[in-house]
């Protein structure tokens, strides 16, 4: 595979990334997202997870399952920071590839 085929490559890696990105941010900013999943589960939901994982007179299996939902809010969220770091990089690697790909086409050219 040619260097340019390689970049062409890298570069709709990057784009495709770029494009995901580009959801997430618009589906953290979504109205219905922020009040349903951010405020409804990972804030409201498992508050009350916690409360249970540590209610004495539930079975343990049952405080161990709350325990274990309320977890899934901070997992939840750290994947999207995760994302949202990551896909930001994006945007660089784009216009970087892009440069190396003029280099490249023109030296393929000579």
């Amino acid at each position: 595979m040619s260097d340019v085929a390689k970049l062409n490559e890298q570069l709709k890696g990057a784009q495709n990334g770029q494009l995901k990105f580009e959801a997430l941010l618009r589906l953290k900013n979504n109205p219905d997202f922020r009040k349903v999943i951010l405020e409804g589960f990972c804030r409201d939901e498992c508050a009350r997870y916690i409360v249970m994982a540590g209610d004495n007179l539930l079975d343990p299996e049952d405080r161990k399952d709350a325990k274990n939902m309320a977890m899934a809010a901070g997992h939840l969220q750290r994947f999207l920071s995760i994302q949202e770091v990551e896909g930001a990089k994006f945007k660089d690697s784009i216009e970087q590839v892009e440069n190396e790909l003029v280099l490249a086409r023109q030296e393929e050219n000579l």
